[in-house]
């Protein structure tokens, strides 16, 4: 009984009071790159007007919930489609601070890829290529300058799939939270 109840206290602990996660920050340069406008794949991906669609396509309540949230600070959200059916679904952010406390020093030409979303049985068909091909294109387009992503070190499919894209390492960080004040320095890369 006591080690459940100590257990429980380091579980309270660790996900209230203090919180250490590793990040990797990864970025390209716009200007030195040519997206891709021809996808693999029998799919269509489509820039979403939050405001009039997301309860059309998000069934799910509490996805709707976070993603207007999401809209709500004007960002912009792709799908992709299968046979009308949603395949993924992804972000793109122009703020600087990301959820868990990381911020990033942008500037008015950058942008940040945010959650980037494949539901399983759609994985393996080139969609999370298309996704992130479509938004460099659409950040290009609209004259940004550099793209950042956030994502964890351990996370070594998206690792691959950002640098087949030329996403280059930019930094990997360390942030903790304690009582809800969140740090970050600089880890090794």
């Amino acid at each position: 009984m006591i080690s459940k109840i100590i257990y429980a206290l380091i579980f309270l602990f660790k996900k209230y009071i203090y919180f250490q996660k590793y990040f990797t920050v990864g970025v390209v340069n716009l200007n030195s790159i040519c997206p891709d406008k021809d996808f693999t794949g029998n799919f269509e991906i489509e820039e979403i007007d939050c405001k009039d669609n997301l309860g059309l396509i998000m069934p799910d309540e509490k996805l709707v919930r976070k993603y207007y949230y999401r809209c709500k600070r004007n960002m912009k959200c792709f799908v992709c489609k299968v046979n009308d059916k949603i395949a993924g679904i992804s972000w793109i952010s122009f703020s600087r601070k990301f959820n868990e406390g990381v911020k990033i020093n942008m500037s008015s030409k950058d942008a940040l890829l945010l959650e980037s979303f494949t539901f399983p049985e759609f994985r393996n068909r080139g969609i999370q290529k298309a996704l992130i091909q479509t938004r460099l294109l659409w950040l290009k387009c609209n004259n940004f300058e550099r793209v950042f992503v956030i994502y964890e070190p351990d996370n070594i499919y998206s690792e691959k799939a950002l640098m087949r894209n030329d996403f280059a390492v930019y930094k990997r960080l360390k942030v903790f939270r304690i009582i809800g004040f969140y740090f970050q320095k600089n880890a090794e890369l």
